[in-house]
């Protein structure tokens, strides 16, 4: 039985979900992850134009991250392809580095929503990890916090905050 969605706990304290949901989180999300992938590799390209109705988020945008507690910065492209006029898919290139230190690239689909008006909600997976980002959609640019689930546990690592700029 659906509840309906989860809440987003706070920035900045841990949030544990129990055993028996912890199985049907990370079985929701990898079949999410797969099914996203297929869309965002078998899909339009984010430069078609979008249908009638949809979102007004497709394009490519300039993302910049950072994380709160480490000087980890997160810089890349999301690319993002619309098909509804609440959901959207896409894909994400980025590079996670501090400073002079060594440099990780990072790379996985995401999918979102539009939860209220302007409020953007969405899921980005990098690996084993997953990202739920939170923000506003303000003219061409998003802003808002990010927190970081990992995909075995569902406990909250990292958190962080995140502005995305559309390219022109």
């Amino acid at each position: 039985m659906c509840t309906g969605p989860l809440p987003i706990p706070p920035l900045g304290r841990l949030w544990h979900v129990p055993n028996p949901r912890r199985s049907l989180i990370v079985a929701l999300l990898t079949a999410a992850t797969a099914a996203v992938a297929g869309c965002v590799a078998g899909g339009a390209a984010s430069t078609d134009p979008e249908p009638a109705g949809t979102v007004p988020i497709a394009g490519t945008w300039s993302y910049t991250g950072l994380q709160s507690g480490a000087p980890l910065q997160l810089t890349g492209a999301v690319d993002v392809v619309s098909r509804s006029t609440v959901s959207f898919i896409g894909s994400a290139d980025l590079v996670e580095g501090a400073g002079g230190a060594a440099q990780r690239r990072l790379t996985g689909p995401l999918a979102g929503r539009f939860t209220q008006g302007a409020v953007v909600e969405f899921d980005l997976t990098l690996g084993v990890l997953l990202r739920r980002h939170v923000a506003r959609l303000v003219a061409d640019t998003i802003a808002g916090s990010w927190f970081e689930l990992a995909g075995t546990d569902a406990a909250i690592g990292a958190t962080g905050s995140f502005r995305a700029v559309r390219r022109r």
